[in-house]
């Protein structure tokens, strides 16, 4: 048996305001993901905190893609437009981000450095093993 395990950023709530390299392609893969029901994080003005919150409609005018999001603050059904890109106004649900990292390396195909240039993948599904040639990413268990 063989690990062929992808390397993924771990993204904490409180590090989801400065998004970079990789972790922003997540940040911007999970974005694109959204439609209506979906649940994300808003910044309300009123509590100075992150809410959770639910896509309610996404409209689309000569300003670009607005997304309104329809969340409770101080016990008040409440809902406002944010511009989808906006990371100080939305952001992903912060539980879910082990789940989205998961699935966007999942869906990702190894890249060249990552296998280390592997010239040579054989299989033997009788065994179900993995064996490497020419190349050092093989870790069997």
């Amino acid at each position: 048996i063989v690990s062929t395990a992808v390397k993924t950023p771990v993204i904490m709530a409180t590090q989801l305001d400065t998004f970079d390299g990789e972790c922003n392609e997540v940040d911007v893969w999970i974005r694109t993901l959204w439609k209506i029901g979906s649940k994300v994080e808003v910044y309300s003005i009123t509590t100075q905190c992150w809410i959770k919150g639910n896509i309610g409609n996404i409209v689309h005018d000569s300003d670009g893609e607005w997304i309104k999001v329809e969340f409770r603050a101080r016990k008040l059904r409440k809902a406002r437009f944010v511009k989808r890109d906006d990371p100080q106004s939305i952001r992903p649900l912060s539980k879910a981000l082990p789940i989205y990292q998961y699935m966007y390396a999942a869906l990702q195909p190894l890249k060249c450095h990552e296998m280390k240039c592997i010239n040579d993948i054989h299989t033997d599904e009788r065994k179900n093993s993995l064996t490497v040639r020419e190349g050092s990413y093989n870790q069997q268990n």
